[in-house]
């Protein structure tokens, strides 16, 4: 063993790596790369957790879903009591095809496609009044309005009642920092939340309209879905539909703060929009990771992983892996476009991902379209959550074009 190959197995020894997705953690990837490194197949003890970094071994992990199910729930704390039993991201085949054929159809490219009307005029409508103001809130302005508005759409959650469901999902939020359940506050929102998708289902049973709880309640009403889990899908994908998107956004507003030559290409279009967008998803997974349980034992990197074992999936340190992508701690938007995870893989890979797409570039033409340039202009403030990296507060400060 060379030299300098000793010193790197020997720091490794004397400062073992050791990740807890409970943790608060303002830079995760160091992190993410030591365990690439030293502990692909990585195991908390104190949690009896293990965790998959590398991109070969979690894309595997996450195409055989046989081997890796999701039957004990994909993430780690009370979040999927929250639209339980409607998320089908929690179930393996065939309840998971069940669920997921009733509103597959809503989510194909060419029906979002249809949205980028609505898109672009609600992203327009959010940043005109800020245009004079040279200052803006990223997070409450723009990054959770605007896929707040798209998915009550969606929906059907009449536009009055937007900034109330808003409100709910900002509360189903609330986490404590190291602590699996989720605290009361939460629960409340939750409770209301469920109480509202309740009324409008029962609504749409007897008007139906076109939108997708109308699909939901007529689906009920064939048998096809119980009344648990039409309600539990509508919260579901009223959440994942402001999640993904929202932190998206700011993260991505953030980061190439890091990167101004990366900011100005995509500024001058040297890159077409949706390319940008694919890196910037591979740069910072807005799902960071999430659960899988093993049927059966199996061996990974001469570690074996006993069946019934909690198998975390890390997204985020799989598309910072540089056996698949040279320099990836790094935005570049000119990048050869390779498949990335960040909206998972195989049969749970996000439906609403051509959505989060859609809103991603529009908001990236809209809003370089109004500034040239934007900085810091106080506190950034980070969810913590075990799972989503996400912002709940990002100000900048611009000067219009």
């Amino acid at each position: 063993m060379a030299a300098a190959s000793r010193t790197a197995v020997s720091a490794a020894s004397e400062n073992p790596v050791s990740y807890d997705p409970f943790e608060a953690h303002e830079d995760p990837y160091p992190i993410f790369a030591r365990l690439r490194e030293e502990q692909p197949a990585y195991h908390n003890e104190d949690r009896d957790l293990w965790m998959l970094t590398r991109f070969a071994d979690v894309q595997a992990a996450a195409r055989d879903w046989t081997m890796f199910s999701s039957i004990r729930g994909v993430v780690l704390d009370d979040e999927s009591e929250f639209y339980a039993p409607g998320g089908f991201v929690d179930q393996d085949p065939p309840s998971h095809d069940r669920l997921r054929k009733v509103v597959a159809s809503y989510f194909a490219p060419k029906v979002v496609a249809g949205l980028t009307g609505y898109v672009r005029d609600r992203t327009r409508s959010l940043l005109e009044p800020l245009r004079e103001t040279g200052r803006m809130e990223v997070i409450g302005d723009l990054a959770r309005p605007l896929p707040t508005d798209v998915v009550s759409v969606i929906l059907g959650v009449p536009a009055e009642d937007h900034g109330l469901t808003s409100s709910w999902f900002v509360e189903m939020l609330a986490r404590v920092p190291g602590q699996v359940e989720a605290p009361e506050n939460a629960w409340a929102a939750n409770r209301a939340m469920r109480d509202y998708m309740t009324d409008l289902l029962a609504d749409r049973a007897e008007r139906p309209r076109e939108d997708l709880a109308s699909v939901l309640a007529q689906a009920q009403r064939a048998g096809a879905l119980s009344a648990a889990e039409a309600v539990g899908m509508c919260v579901f994908m009223f959440y994942s539909g402001i999640i993904t998107t929202a932190a998206l956004l700011g993260n991505s507003v953030l980061n190439l703060l890091d990167f101004p030559d990366q900011l100005d290409a995509i500024r001058t279009g040297a890159q077409p929009m949706a390319t940008v967008v694919e890196e910037l998803l591979r740069y910072d997974a807005p799902i960071q990771s999430l659960r899988r349980t093993l049927r059966e034992p199996v061996t990974i990197h001469d570690r074996v992983i006993p069946e019934g074992a909690d198998v975390l999936l890390v997204w985020a340190a799989a598309n910072r892996d540089a056996r698949r992508w040279p320099e990836p701690d790094r935005i570049d938007v000119s990048r050869r476009a390779r498949r990335h995870l960040a909206f998972g893989e195989g049969i749970h890979h996000c439906l609403g991902a051509p959505l989060a797409r859609l809103e991603a570039a529009i908001v990236f033409e809209e809003l370089l379209a109004m500034t040239p340039r934007y900085e810091l202009a106080g506190p950034v403030l980070r969810l913590h959550t075990p799972h989503e990296r996400g912002l709940s507060s990002l100000p900048v400060a611009f000067e219009p074009a």
